[in-house]
């Protein structure tokens, strides 16, 4: 006898006052916790791309993307001395042997900085002078559901690293802020700095931010924790709106 499972969501329209239906249908169980702002606290994949969208062209207004200098292919790479030089060595290496690999790193870097943006400017954008009467700005629980599904989906970039006394790494590391060190110069440590996540690997190489960093993730949590910090694990938390909108 087949098992059925019925899946019963809360479905309430979510959009503006003209389109109600605008973003579809809520995803959410039923009986979620109302937001104090934002479509009720409503939320689907319609409405989460929305969002991201909508962080993409704020984060262009904000601020004028400068051209990427063309990359051009040096005969001998000399030995890196800063990570800036080490993070182009690796660049120009990846632009000859797999430019469209590069390309889709650039591709995901950029939708991680529409991310930070909205961390970082998101309680100002129901202030903008050019937000039309009939548009709600996105809530704090709408930015909050999409970057808890952006970093599910992309992990983070793991940058605030000390190794402890029985660390995998050279012994003049050991205690000290990895990636304030010249980590690229020490195998061990560019091994251990691997295993931390796909993105903090490529990281390591190129500079490229294909994942959250860990640190801005963790902050941005701790700013809008109704606790503040609780034993580092959040394991009490609650959304604090007003926090969120002073800026603190």
């Amino acid at each position: 006898m087949v098992k059925v499972i019925e899946v019963v969501l809360c479905g309430r329209s979510i959009g503006t006052k003209a389109s109600p239906e605008l973003y579809g249908t809520c995803d959410k169980e039923p009986g979620h916790p109302s937001s104090r702002g934002g479509h009720h606290g409503c939320s689907s994949k319609l409405f989460r791309e929305s969002m991201r969208n909508a962080a993409a062209k704020s984060r262009a207004k904000a601020k004028k993307l400068k051209e990427t200098p063309e990359l051009v292919d040096e005969p001998e790479e000399k030995q890196p001395q800063t990570q800036e030089e080490w993070w182009a060595s690796n660049i120009r290496k990846l632009q000859r042997t797999n430019p469209e690999l590069l390309a889709q790193h650039r591709a995901q870097e950029q939708l991680v900085l529409d991310e930070i943006h909205w961390m970082k400017t998101g309680h100002l954008w129901h202030l903008a002078p050019d937000v039309p009467p009939d548009v709600e700005a996105p809530s704090l629980e709408e930015g909050y559901d999409d970057l808890q599904e952006f970093v599910h989906s992309h992990g983070l970039i793991h940058n605030g690293i000390t190794v402890g006394t029985e660390g995998p790494v050279e012994q003049c590391l050991v205690g000290k802020e990895i990636w304030a060190a010249d980590y690229w110069k020490y195998p061990k440590a560019m091994r251990f700095l691997a295993t931390q996540s796909p993105a903090t690997a490529l990281y390591t190489r190129t500079g490229l931010l294909t994942a959250i960093p860990s640190w801005a993730y963790k902050a941005w949590l701790n700013r809008v924790n109704k606790y503040g910090v609780v034993g580092g694990n959040y394991s009490k938390f609650d959304l604090d709106r007003e926090k969120w909108l002073n800026g603190l």
